[in-house]
């Protein structure tokens, strides 16, 4: 099967990459800024180099969409490309700089434009969240791998919402009022918070704010629709891939799907 192969093959080299992030991952951390508030390692460039060598030699006909790489005029030809491998070399480069541990390495696989497979390498903890379409997901801690498959029913009066360490948009505060949502789980890396959602430990994340690019999304995407869960825009569509801009303009929403038909019936998408 030419999307598990690849599955396979993306597990091995994010845990590759993940070797290459951690001899970064200390004191001396060299930081520039691509724009105000958006900063960038030699760990991301690291791990973006490692990833545009080594994923040509095993589908040298894949196209490849990388955050530290991306230049417009790719987009027209990576359409042309039956899969294309979307990366995010560091989710979570504020949380890499910290050394909290929260941020992760991801790697979502499009066919014709659609995620149909992912992984997500939280590197400090040694944790892989991974999946592909019609083959479910899969949780590995060090180890011991569990299967994911969120739940199809939930209390709307014990919800949990997945937020953000370094920021929380006014837009998820008035949430949290409207609904009453009493927990929060609180970690970094978009990555993460959906992976949270995907093993249960959070209901939801709502993300508000149109500067996500489709190198957050993709990989959770593929794993969360995998556990049987759904991730659109806030406003219920579609998310699209392979587009001029990259941006996730319309923000999203991750849940179960009853969850997630709860949050878009009861929410005025609003964006921050």
């Amino acid at each position: 099967m030419p999307v598990e192969n690849r599955l396979r093959n993306a597990i091995e080299l994010i845990k590759r990459a993940g070797d290459v992030a951690m001899k970064y991952y200390g004191e001396g951390l060299e930081i520039d800024y691509k724009g105000a508030n958006d900063p960038v390692t030699a760990a991301d460039m690291a791990v973006s180099d490692f990833l545009e060598e080594e994923i040509p030699k095993l589908y040298p006909y894949d196209g490849i969409l990388s955050e530290e790489s991306f230049e417009p005029s790719q987009i027209p030809m990576l359409r042309d490309k039956e899969y294309v491998w979307i990366i995010d070399p560091l989710d979570g480069t504020k949380e890499f700089i910290s050394r909290n541990g929260e941020f992760a390495i991801m790697i979502g696989i499009c066919k014709t434009g659609k995620p149909v497979a992912g992984v997500v390498n939280q590197v400090a903890k040694g944790w892989l969240f991974y999946g592909s379409e019609g083959r479910g997901a899969y949780w590995d801690e060090n180890g011991d791998v569990k299967r994911l498959e969120v739940s199809r029913e939930f209390d709307k009066n014990n919800l949990t919402i997945t937020v953000s360490r370094s920021h929380r948009p006014k837009v998820v505060d008035d949430m949290i009022r409207q609904l009453n949502i009493k927990n929060q789980f609180i970690t970094g890396s978009v990555g993460l918070k959906i992976s949270v959602v995907a093993t249960g430990r959070a209901d939801f994340y709502y993300h508000p704010s149109g500067y996500a690019k489709e190198w957050d999304s993709c990989a959770p995407q593929a794993i969360l629709e995998a556990a049987g869960g759904v991730m659109t825009d806030i406003f219920g569509y579609p998310l699209r891939y392979l587009k001029d801009d990259v941006y996730q303009k319309q923000g999203f929403l991750a849940a179960s799907r009853p969850v997630h038909k709860y949050i878009l019936e009861n929410v005025e998408a609003k964006l921050d």
